[in-house]
């Protein structure tokens, strides 16, 4: 084989396990927040399957025909509290000891990407968030949507 031709596979191979080391350091290892989602009584109401401790709520969407119009906030509040495996967050119902920051705007529920963030940040220390991002086309009065796009009678196991 010609020393170029070892030098080019070289060289892919080499790229290729770059891409892999920065695919594994910046996704971090870490699995992300199991969370659901479902429709009660026409309102968006998200669940979070892990304890969290949370300063605010951000919730939002972005239209999956315009996505160059951009994200849309639609309601966000702050505090301080936490969540239980199944604790529930209705949309624009600021939890007890939180105070709505902005909106609640009219949350579109049709063919939107829905964006759930509760993030906490430390005095010291990096922060924090758990999110969950639904298709609104599969929001529903009967099941939960899981924030892995899957659906079940129980928003966490």
């Amino acid at each position: 084989m010609e020393r170029s031709a070892v030098s080019k596979i070289t060289l892919k191979v080499l790229a290729g396990g770059l891409a892999v080391v920065l695919a594994v350091g910046l996704s971090g290892c870490t699995v992300p927040a199991k969370t659901a989602a479902k429709l009660v009584n026409g309102k968006f109401v998200f669940v979070s399957c892990e304890d969290f401790t949370y300063d605010s709520i951000s919730m939002g969407s972005i239209d999956f025909d315009n996505w160059k119009d951009g994200y849309v906030q639609g309601w966000s509040a702050s505090g301080i509290g936490s969540v239980a495996p199944g604790d529930r967050i209705t949309y624009g119902v600021a939890p007890d000891g939180f105070l709505t920051a902005s909106g609640p705007l009219t949350l579109p529920l049709q063919h939107h990407r829905i964006d759930v963030y509760l993030e906490y940040q430390p005095t010291n220390g990096p922060s924090e968030r758990i999110s969950g991002h639904f298709d609104s086309r599969k929001l529903s009065t009967d099941h939960w949507l899981r924030g892995d796009g899957g659906t079940n009678d129980k928003p966490c196991d």
